[in-house]
C-alpha cells in the first residue's frame, strides 16, 4: 500500500518525483499515483514510495493487494503504465515486466569501488566486485550507541550490503555492523544510503583503513565459499 518497485530500464535522476496512471488486472478504473524514488539498482529498477495517494486510488490498491498478495504463485501482468517524471519533465509509456508491492530487495546502495592492492590478481578483483545474494545473521548499531539491532545481511558486495531490519535508520546515518560466523567475528562501518521503513536499509561501506578492507574481503570470501559448497 505504501510503495512498489518498477523496472524503468534506465537510471533516473537522483531526486525524482514520478506520476503513474494504470489499470490493475480485473479493475476498470484507473489508479493515479505520485511518488518519490527512494532507491535504484544497477539494472534500471527503482523503488517508489507513494506520496499523497488519492482515496479512490488507495481503495483500488487495497482491494487488489488483499485479493492477490496471499497467493505468491500468481503474478499478474500490467500491460502498460503511463509515467510522468517531474525532473526532467517527460511523459513515457512503458511495459512493466515485474511489479512487487513493497519490494525492498534490490541493490539499495550504490557500491563504492574497493581499491585493491596491486598484488591482487584480476580474478580476486572480479570476485570482490561481484554481488552475492546471501542471508547472514548480524547486528547493527547506530554509531556511538551500544544498543544492538538484530538484522539479516543480504545482497553483499565490496561496496556495501542490504540489511533487513525492522527498525529503520535515517538516510546518512553512520552505522556499525557486526557479523559473527563459527570462524570469525567481523566489524564493518558504513553510511545508510537508502532507508525503507519496515523492510531495511542499504548501507555503503566506509573503507578508510586496510583492516576494514580486509574485513570486507574476508566476508566476501566466506560468502563465496559458502555459496560454492551449496
Amino acid at each position: 500500500h505504501d510503495g512498489m518497485s518498477v523496472k524503468f530500464g534506465k537510471k533516473l535522476p537522483p531526486v525524482s518525483k514520478v506520476y503513474f496512471q494504470f489499470k490493475l488486472p480485473g479493475q476498470t478504473a484507473n489508479v493515479r499515483l505520485s511518488g518519490q524514488v527512494v532507491w535504484q539498482d544497477w539494472n534500471g529498477r527503482a523503488g517508489v514510495q507513494f506520496v499523497d495517494v488519492p482515496k479512490a486510488s488507495r481503495r483500488l490498491l487495497t482491494d487488489f493487494v488483499s485479493a492477490h498478495a496471499p497467493d505468491g504463485s500468481r503474478q499478474e501482468q500490467i500491460s502498460a503504465v503511463t509515467v510522468e517524471m517531474e525532473e526532467p519533465l517527460q511523459l513515457t509509456t512503458m511495459s512493466v515486466a515485474q511489479q512487487t508491492h513493497g519490494d525492498a530487495q534490490g541493490g539499495a546502495y550504490q557500491a563504492a569501488p574497493l581499491q585493491s592492492a596491486s598484488s591482487h590478481s584480476e580474478a580476486d578483483n572480479r570476485r570482490t566486485q561481484a554481488r552475492y545474494a546471501c542471508r547472514l545473521g548480524a547486528e547493527v548499531y547506530l554509531t556511538g550507541t551500544s544498543v544492538p539491532n538484530h538484522c539479516c545481511l543480504t545482497d553483499l558486495s565490496s561496496g556495501g550490503c542490504y540489511l533487513e531490519v525492522p527498525l529503520s535508520f535515517p538516510r546518512g546515518a553512520s552505522v556499525e555492523i557486526v557479523v559473527r560466523t563459527y570462524e570469525m567475528k567481523l566489524r564493518l562501518r558504513g553510511l545508510v544510503q537508502a532507508s525503507h521503513p519496515g523492510y531495511g536499509v542499504g548501507v555503503a561501506f566506509e573503507l578508510k583503513a586496510k583492516e576494514e578492507q580486509a574485513n570486507v574481503n574476508k566476508l566476501i570470501e566466506f560468502v563465496a565459499a559458502t555459496l560454492k559448497s551449496e
